[in-house]
């Protein structure tokens, strides 16, 4: 059954854990970042493999089809060149990860469906799902925002510090009562006695 769903908020993380926080969420990213060139590389070898004597091979067409790779790897293997309207099959290189610098603020793609963003300058976290179907369950399954939520439960929280993630979904959204369909509270830190 569908349920198209959203949610977003943003965190003010305590100053003394700012930079552990930070790194340890960018340092996460980095290591599924290289876990993707890795697997790009094996499948690159399965391609070669697969082709290896036959005349007219498609590799996109087996990697896509018979392979079933998922976007991101297909990304590292074709580039598409817009001119000839042609892709071109290569070998994965480590300059195309999108490796993150562990000191400055910058955003973290989580699958296809989130997204989290680091401001320094307010040490500030935001987390966002934008509205899809199953969008937030999808999210929160994948090991980036498994650690996110995971380090966000055991900081220690001080005043002045913490957030709200918001969020709604369409069967709240339609609700027939008077007060309604209102966005809810998702989640909050620190969390309430």
């Amino acid at each position: 059954m569908s349920c198209y769903e959203w949610e977003r908020g943003s965190i003010k993380i305590p100053a003394k854990e700012w930079s552990a926080f930070r790194r340890a969420i960018i340092t996460g990213y980095n290591r599924l970042e290289d876990e993707r060139y890795a697997e790009a590389l094996l499948a690159h070898a399965k391609i070669l493999a697969a082709k290896k004597g036959k005349r007219g091979f498609n590799t996109y067409r087996y990697a896509n089809y018979d392979l079933e790779l998922p976007e991101y790897i297909m990304e590292l293997l074709f580039t598409y060149n817009q001119e000839t309207a042609a892709r071109s099959f290569n070998k994965p290189k480590k300059k195309s990860l999108n490796k993150k610098p562990l000191g400055k603020d910058c955003y973290l793609d989580v699958g296809d469906e989130a997204g989290i963003y680091f401001t320094s300058k307010t040490r500030t976290v935001e987390w966002d799902v934008p509205e899809n179907n199953r969008a937030c369950e999808a999210a929160r399954r994948h090991p980036l925002a498994k650690l996110f939520f995971r380090r966000l439960d055991g900081m220690t929280w001080t005043r002045g510090s913490g957030g709200k993630i918001i969020g709604n979904n369409e069967y709240n959204r339609d609700s027939g009562y008077e007060g309604g369909g209102g966005n809810m509270l998702i989640e909050q830190w620190p969390k309430s006695k």
